[in-house]
């Protein structure tokens, strides 16, 4: 297989951590390894991850831990792009940070498949905002130090969800979330679900709980909720209008599933939003 090999770029080596934010998969590279260590963060779209002989889906929320020796590229995924935020960071600083956290570096080289998680919620806008703020730090010793202090919480991020996340997904399954990415479906909650998946509903649970770490119930409030989050930030609409917007019956309901998921209530999420 022909693949080309990545150096960090001169300018980043001053602070060991280069930051880059790309609008589509044709902007970035053919399938390529590095000498450095990488993270990237899908804001946004679908696309395909062609790593290691094998295929993976991005999402929006997509995190991914690439190591040096990771052979990977993007390809379009259907009709879908995406956008996304990466970031290269030099192995003296994988090696602080794994000295910090007393955690071997070479558990991370461990898996056949680079450490893959999907962040939703509160965590998806806590990502996103630590990773755009390594663009604004002026390059050299104050964005190193800054990475450095996001590093470890990286680290065990993704090492904290090393078995249920290193599963690539089978084609039925990956077609199924397609599917529940359609809003009219996860508004309809889990009967649509079960009903499109045509597999029981013990079937689907079991396959719910192998790939994505939760249950069906669990995956279609994840979406709901995350698009109630999006209508919260419009501010268009009342509260209780996005309660059943969204698909609930229950405000009782969606209060305490909107808190669970974004540790505040649905007006605090407002007011939090407002003053970031």
């Amino acid at each position: 297989m022909e693949y080309i090999k990545l150096s960090m770029q001169e300018q980043d080596l001053i602070s060991g951590v280069g930051y880059l934010k790309q609008s589509s998969v044709a902007e970035t590279y053919p399938m390529h390894t590095h000498d450095f260590y990488e993270v990237f963060f899908i804001l946004d779209g679908k696309a395909i991850h062609n790593v290691n002989n094998e295929i993976q889906l991005l999402v929006k929320g997509s995190f991914v831990f690439i190591r040096p020796e990771d052979c990977h590229r993007y390809s379009f995924f259907n009709s879908f792009d995406m956008k996304m935020i990466s970031c290269a960071f030099s192995s003296q600083l994988i090696m602080k940070a794994c000295e910090y956290l007393n955690v071997d570096v070479s558990n991370l080289h461990r898996p056949i498949l680079p450490y893959h998680i999907v962040l939703e919620g509160s965590e998806y806008w806590e990502i996103e905002k630590k990773l755009n703020m390594i663009g604004k730090k002026e390059i050299g010793e104050e964005r190193r130090q800054y990475f450095l202090s996001i590093l470890p919480w990286i680290i065990y991020k993704v090492m904290e969800s090393e078995n249920q996340q290193q599963k690539v997904l089978p084609i039925w399954f990956r077609n199924l979330l397609e599917k529940m990415d359609q809003k009219e479906n996860y508004i309809s909650g889990l009967k649509q679900f079960l009903s499109i998946s045509g597999v029981s509903q013990e079937h689907l649970t079991r396959e719910c709980r192998r790939y994505l770490g939760m249950s069906p119930t669990e995956y279609v409030n994840m979406k709901r909720l995350n698009y109630a989050a999006e209508l919260l930030l419009e501010r268009k609409y009342e509260i209780l209008d996005i309660c059943y917007m969204c698909g609930y019956n229950n405000v009782g309901y969606f209060y305490k599933v909107f808190k669970k998921q974004f540790q505040c209530t649905p007006y605090q999420f407002t007011v939090s939003q407002s003053t970031d």
